[in-house]
């Protein structure tokens, strides 16, 4: 029921998506929905994640190896990106919490706000250590499977 977000019913899984596109694509579908209110966009530290010992799944792999079909018959395309964490996100994990139209209302919302918000958070996590200079958003995107 997750997957098909036509069916509201609670699961034990939060979903996101690892992608600044995909991010805006989402957003501006679900801005069409009237019974939606404010979106939100919450910002996720994975490598803290791993570290405590919570999973983060593929969406798009999960799908692929229980042969779960897309209930959208786009061949899985929607789901790119996608993934879940299972049961919480702790406030550890938790980098920042913006409104989706004051984001948006920066065309360079991912580099100017985002970006920057995941190094201080990162750097505060490894304040006093060698790696808090060497920040790699590519070498956190490596740590999600898939």
């Amino acid at each position: 029921t997750h997957l098909d977000h036509r069916i509201w019913t609670s699961t034990p899984y939060i979903s996101f998506k690892n992608s600044p596109k995909a991010i805006e694509d989402l957003a501006f579908q679900r801005s069409g929905r009237s019974k939606r209110g404010a979106q939100y966009l919450t910002v996720i530290d994975p490598a803290t994640r791993l570290m405590n010992g919570l999973p983060i799944l593929d969406v798009t792999a999960e799908m692929e190896h229980y042969s779960i079909q897309d209930p959208y018959q786009r061949l899985n395309l929607y789901y790119l990106h996608s993934y879940i964490c299972l049961w919480e996100v702790g406030k550890d994990e938790v980098i920042g919490h913006w409104e989706w139209d004051e984001l948006a209302s920066n065309e360079d919302w991912y580099e100017e706000i985002i970006i920057p918000a995941f190094i201080k958070f990162r750097k505060a996590k490894t304040s006093g250590s060698a790696r808090a200079s060497t920040f790699d958003m590519s070498e956190i995107m490596e740590s999600l499977p898939g």
